[in-house]
């Protein structure tokens, strides 16, 4: 997968990257894993990217934990008021007794024009969209 990137970067005419060789990028890449040098490869040759050596200022992967401004100098995807919540719903619903019957709510969109198929029916638009509401016993 590497090497397809790196080739269709390098045979790409409007690209920073275009007239080096492939063996020079390969090189070049940080990482250990397979999957980190992609990521420093895409960050690199990006628009951000600091393309191997052409833009001391541009983004790669060995100087993204001194750009991050978060406290562990990595990428956080998950944030303490999410983490906090999901803490809370799973003890909620572990609290919860067993119930005989469940509530489902989907959406499905309607194939007949301003037909109401069962459930309550919504008008967003031209397009008409079905919320239905089923019980189900368990």
């Amino acid at each position: 997968m590497l090497d397809e990137l790196i080739q269709r970067e390098l045979a790409n005419p409007h690209s920073s990257l275009a007239g080096r060789r492939s063996e020079e990028i390969r090189a070049a890449l940080d990482g250990d894993a397979p999957c980190d040098r992609v990521v420093d490869f895409l960050l690199r040759s990006g628009p951000y990217g600091e393309g191997f050596g052409q833009r001391a200022d541009g983004l790669s992967l060995a100087r993204l934990p001194e750009l991050l401004k978060t406290p562990s100098g990595r990428i956080e995807l998950l944030c303490d008021v999410i983490a906090g919540e999901i803490v809370r719903i799973r003890k909620e619903l572990l609290e919860q007794p067993p119930r005989d019957s469940l509530l489902l709510i989907g959406r499905r969109v309607e194939r007949r024009g301003g037909q109401r198929r069962g459930g309550l029916s919504l008008r967003l638009g031209i397009k008409a969209c079905t919320a239905v509401r089923t019980m189900c016993t368990v």
